[in-house]
């Protein structure tokens, strides 16, 4: 796996990355937890700074699943990706093979 979110305390990733306007973007991240969870946590994406965000609630199973949704930017800018658990959560959140790709025809 690429990371590991620690259970029992509020935890985060985040990337930024570049997106450009009208293009849509296909955001995949793989997930599993170390024991099933109801937690209330998603895969997010957003203009850096804005708080408005783009997401899809991730599983609570302890198998790998894939999460997905797109986002098509109006302008170009950078984004931010993030995950953050919240407090509370005594499951570990194990992430792998997040991608943000172009969907359809290279632009």
């Amino acid at each position: 796996f690429c990371v590991s979110l620690r259970g029992g305390f509020s935890s985060a990733i985040d990337q930024r990355v570049n997106l450009e306007a009208g293009v849509t973007y296909r955001i995949s991240v793989h997930t599993r937890w170390s024991e099933a969870t109801d937690a209330n946590v998603s895969a997010n994406i957003e203009v850096e700074g804005s708080g408005n965000s783009t997401s899809a609630r991730l599983h609570g199973g302890t198998d790998w699943q894939e999460t997905s949704f797109t986002v098509t930017p109006d302008a170009t800018q950078t984004y931010v990706f993030w995950i953050w658990t919240g407090p509370g959560n005594p499951a570990h959140l194990y992430v792998d093979t997040v991608s943000i790709r172009p969907e359809g025809p290279n632009p």
